[in-house]
C-alpha cells in the first residue's frame, strides 16, 4: 500500500512492445512497475506502426521498457519524434545490451534519455556507452529479472510427487552470441541423450516450436524435480553489428561451413571481450516454485551459490554421474530447494519492489521535475474475445491501465508458406522481428501487385 505517499505521486507512462506479451516474464515485468510504483502508471504500445493519439505531456515521466529494442529501432517513428521532444525525465530499461550497443547509443542520444537501468557490470559501462556518445546519462544497475509477483504456488508439489526428473526449454542462438549462446542448446542435446541412455524421466527441448508460453510455463516447471539452466547473456559484445554481419557474409560465401567453423573463424577472437554471464529470470521462477536447479558452473550475478542453491554441472560433463546421483536423492534435493527458497524468495532481497523503488527514485532525482501535471482522464475502448477469454483494444493508441496485446486487425496473409516458411521460423525471433518490419511491407505490396 502506498497511500501515505500518493499525494506526491507523478503520472508515469511506460512505452512497451505489445508483441512481446506472449512471454509471461515480459507481462509480469511490465505489471510489476505499476504494482509497486508509488506513482500513477499507464502504458502505451509504442513499436512498429503504433502511433500516439494523445500528447505525451499529459505525463510527468516516461519509461521505455526493454521490449522496445533500441538497437533494432523497433520504436515507431511517431513515438521517436514525440519522446525526443518530451520535457520530463526519460528512463530506459534495457537488456541484451551486448547486441549492437553503439547503435542503441545513437537512439538513446536522440531520445534524450536521462537514466539507463543497465545489466552491464560497472567495469564495462564505458565500452558499451561511451560518455561522449551518451553525455549526461545516469546509470543504475539492475538484474535481468526478479522474483515474479504472480506465481501459482499451489502447483509447487513436493519433489517426490513430480512425474519428471529433469526439464528444460531453451533455444539455439546464432553463432555471433558466442559460447554462452551455444550452451543453451548444447546442454540440452547432451543431457537429453544422457537421460535417454540412463532411463531418466525427462522433457528436454531446444527447438523454437517446442517453447512453452504463458501460464503453461509454470505448469511445466512444477512437473519436474529439476530444471537445467545456463547463464543468461553473452560474453561477446558486438558494438555495431560487425561480428553478426561478418558471420552472415561468410555463411553466404561458404554455405558448407558448420556453425563451429564459423565461430572459430569469426567469433572466437572476440570471445570474452566482456563478461556478461548473468542470472536468468527462469532461475527465479524455478526457485519460487520450489524446483531444483542443475546449472552450468557460473557466477549468476552472485545471487545463488553452487552446492548451496543449485547443483553445478561442469561444462566438460566430468561430474555428470555425481549430478544424476544427487538428482536421484530426493531428500537432499528437497533440502536444497527449501534452502534456495528461504535465501532467495523469503529474504525479499530480489523482489520487484526493490527494483521499482529504484525506478521511482530515478524519476524523483532527475532534477527536471516541475510541479505535478494536471490529472486528466484517459481511456481506451476494449473488447473481449469470448473464445480465447482475452481482452484486446479497439482504440489501441491511447494510454492503457495495463499492457495489452494489439489484435485490432486480423493477421495479414502469410508471405511465406511450406518449406520456405519452415526455414524462416528457424531464424531467431530477435532477428526475424526487425527483418519483418523492414522487408514485410514492400514484400506485401509486391505480392498485391502480382495478384492484380
Amino acid at each position: 500500500m502506498h497511500t501515505a505517499v500518493k499525494s506526491r505521486s507523478r503520472s508515469t507512462l511506460v512505452l512497451y512492445d505489445p508483441n512481446a506479451l506472449a512471454t509471461e516474464f515480459v507481462r509480469q515485468h511490465l505489471m510489476a512497475i505499476q504494482r509497486h510504483s508509488r506513482h500513477d502508471v499507464a502504458f502505451a504500445a509504442a513499436t512498429f506502426d503504433c502511433r500516439a493519439d494523445f500528447p505525451l505531456e499529459l505525463f510527468d515521466a516516461l519509461i521505455v521498457h526493454f521490449s522496445v529494442r533500441m538497437p533494432f529501432e523497433t520504436m515507431s517513428p511517431s513515438f521517436v519524434e514525440l519522446v525526443s521532444k518530451f520535457s520530463g525525465p526519460k528512463i530506459l530499461l534495457i537488456q541484451d545490451e551486448y547486441d549492437m550497443p553503439r547503435k542503441a547509443c545513437t537512439l538513446i542520444r536522440k531520445l534524450g534519455i536521462s537514466t539507463i537501468f543497465t545489466t552491464v557490470p560497472k567495469p564495462f559501462i564505458n565500452r558499451f556507452y561511451p560518455p561522449d556518445e551518451v553525455p549526461n546519462v545516469n546509470f543504475r544497475f539492475c538484474l535481468t529479472g526478479y522474483v515474479p509477483d504472480e506465481l501459482p504456488f499451489e502447483l509447487a508439489t513436493p519433489l517426490s510427487a513430480r512425474r519428471l526428473w529433469l526439464g528444460y526449454r531453451g533455444r539455439k542462438l546464432p553463432v555471433w552470441y558466442g559460447q554462452l549462446g551455444f550452451e543453451k542448446s548444447t546442454i540440452a542435446q547432451r543431457m537429453r541423450a544422457e537421460c535417454i541412455a540412463r532411463n531418466v524421466p525427462h522433457d528436454i527441448e531446444w527447438e523454437e516450436d517446442k517453447r512453452v508460453n504463458g501460464s503453461a510455463w509454470f505448469k511445466f516447471i512444477t512437473s519436474t524435480r529439476a530444471m537445467l539452466g545456463t547463464e543468461s547473456g553473452a560474453n561477446v559484445m558486438d558494438a555495431w553489428g560487425d561480428i553478426r554481419n561478418d558471420v552472415l557474409a561468410m555463411a553466404k560465401a561458404h554455405p558448407d561451413l558448420s556453425d563451429d567453423e564459423l565461430y572459430r573463424r569469426v567469433v572466437a577472437p572476440h570471445e570474452n571481450n566482456v563478461i556478461m554471464g548473468q542470472m536468468s529470470p527462469k532461475i527465479f521462477e524455478a526457485i519460487g516454485l520450489k524446483t531444483a536447479l542443475i546449472l552450468f558452473e557460473g557466477s549468476y550475478s552472485n545471487v545463488i551459490k553452487p552446492d548451496e542453491h543449485y547443483i553445478p554441472l561442469r561444462k566438460d560433463y566430468r561430474n555428470l554421474d555425481d549430478v544424476l546421483k544427487r538428482l536421484a536423492d530426493v531428500t537432499d534435493l528437497q533440502e536444497m530447494v527449501d534452502r534456495a527458497y528461504h535465501d532467495v524468495i523469503e529474504s525479499r532481497d530480489y523482489g520487484y519492489h526493490r527494483f521499482v523503488c529504484d525506478i521511482d527514485e530515478a524519476i524523483e532525482q532527475a532534477g527536471i521535475l516541475g510541479p505535478p501535471r494536471e490529472r486528466r482522464l484517459t481511456f481506451a475502448l476494449v473488447r473481449m474475445d469470448g473464445q480465447n477469454e482475452s481482452w484486446s483494444t479497439v482504440t489501441p493508441h491511447l494510454p492503457l491501465t495495463a499492457p495489452i496485446s494489439l489484435r485490432s486487425a486480423p493477421p495479414p496473409d502469410r508471405l511465406l508458406t511450406g518449406r520456405a516458411r519452415d526455414l524462416w521460423l528457424k531464424v531467431p525471433e530477435k532477428v526475424r522481428t526487425p527483418l519483418s518490419a523492414l522487408l514485410g511491407p514492400p514484400a506485401r505490396r509486391v505480392k498485391a501487385l502480382l495478384r492484380q
